[in-house]
């Protein structure tokens, strides 16, 4: 490594963040690490965050901090090609501007850096709703450094899917050799480039030690806006639906991926009938125009909506098949996902009793405080796309004060 080249750069998006930026960048220069450079990306914001970034540019000199500005707003994916673009570090690593490093975890990363020198490195996070850590993800891993095969084996067996980008910590010149970019799309910009730096790396170090503590925020794109989250989906699917290799492996990595989408997808769409679903299909391809995007060709538009015919056929066979009196529904999810089965069950002339989620910030009552009625049939929707938190949620339910006679579990992925 060069003398002037920094080891990690951390590239941190930014839209009116001012009232944690200064905790996340606090994080970082705490730990006295002089191999790191901080990159933020502002968004075009409209708050005061300026002043925080005049703050530290007074307290770290400029080679380790620098602000990159977007002359309007345009997404996480553009700030960090933007970040990546800027950096110097030989690693790329990210965070959100809600977030922030651990105590005492820099300095680990740095021997593992150092040490491993592994194409990518999957890190543990602490985050703020159950589970509280992804240990049942680490537990699958009985190795810290590992090759892709082995990799793609384990993730393949136990239904691991990595979406996020602040999760990973991988090699610039990846990024480089295979032109490795966010695209710029509002929603599920992380699950494009996580999945690219995967394939395209050879060595992984599986991190055990939680490196971050994450915030998830019911308030974004992802938790409340349908119409985004749909359009979003059908990029992600035409991305993944092109993927080719001959390798068995890779292959069998990017059919559960398409699997996970399309199950999310579908249930965004419960709402909607045929004609709707085409109009928004056009709508995409119009959108993709202006975006530069692909437009859909006919066998997608195709197997999108006989997809979507075949499951939501299915949830109204399971309604029917559970349409009494004496039975209440739960659904195990408050996102998207779980707002939008409900309303599908209410046109469906059924009604839904009660919707779970363990984000704090839902203000929610807990699963193991609710009143349930234990003479009735409790039946609960999963609208989880976590498989090992899906398992943890089912042995919640069956270790409820419930006969489990009257308790029916329908997973929806």
């Amino acid at each position: 490594m060069n003398s002037h080249q920094n080891l990690l750069s951390i590239i941190i998006p930014a839209y009116n963040a001012q009232k944690t930026l200064t905790k996340c960048i606090d994080s970082l220069i705490d730990q006295k690490s002089n191999w790191i450079e901080i990159i933020i990306i502002d968004d075009n914001s409209t708050d005061q965050s300026y002043k925080i970034y005049n703050k530290y540019k007074k307290i770290i000199e400029p080679k380790k901090f620098k602000v990159l500005y977007s002359n309007k707003n345009r997404g996480p994916g553009y700030c960090r090609n933007f970040g990546i673009q800027a950096s110097s570090g030989k690693y790329i690593a990210f965070l959100d501007s809600d977030d922030y490093f651990l105590d005492k975890t820099l300095i680990k990363l740095k021997k593992i850096l150092l040490n491993f020198k592994p194409d990518i490195v999957i890190n543990n996070n602490l985050r703020n709703k159950k589970p509280f850590s992804n240990r049942l993800f680490f537990n699958s891993f009985k190795k810290n450094l590992i090759k892709k095969n082995d990799y793609l084996k384990i993730s393949n067996k136990n239904n691991i899917n990595i979406n996020e980008c602040w999760k990973i910590i991988v090699k610039k010149k990846i990024l480089n050799k295979y032109l490795i970019k966010f695209p710029e799309i509002y929603i599920g910009e992380d699950q494009c480039f996580v999945f690219d730096a995967i394939l395209s790396s050879k060595t992984f170090f599986i991190n055990k030690e939680p490196i971050i503590y994450h915030h998830s925020s019911p308030n974004g794109l992802s938790s409340s806006n349908l119409k985004f989250m749909r359009i979003s989906f059908i990029f992600l699917l035409n991305f993944f639906y092109k993927k080719k290799t001959k390798n068995k492996l890779e292959n069998f990595f990017i059919m559960k991926k398409i699997k996970y989408l399309e199950q999310n997808f579908n249930i965004t769409l419960l709402n909607l009938n045929k004609k709707k679903l085409q109009l928004l299909l056009k709508k995409f391809n119009d959108f993709s125009s202006l975006k530069n995007f692909k437009t859909l060709n006919n066998n997608f538009v195709k197997k999108i909506l006989s997809n979507y015919e075949n499951f939501s056929s299915k949830i109204k066979s399971i309604l029917l098949n559970n349409n009494s009196i004496n039975r209440d529904i739960y659904i195990f999810s408050n996102n998207f996902l779980g707002k939008s089965l409900k309303n599908f069950i209410n046109k469906n002339n059924q009604k839904t009793k009660y919707l779970f989620d363990d984000n704090p910030k839902f203000k929610l009552i807990e699963l193991e405080k609710y009143n349930f009625n234990k003479k009735i049939l409790n039946i609960f929707f999963l609208a989880i796309t976590d498989f090992q938190n899906l398992e943890k949620i089912q042995k919640r339910i069956f270790k409820l004060n419930i006969d489990k006679k009257f308790i029916k579990l329908i997973k929806m992925f």
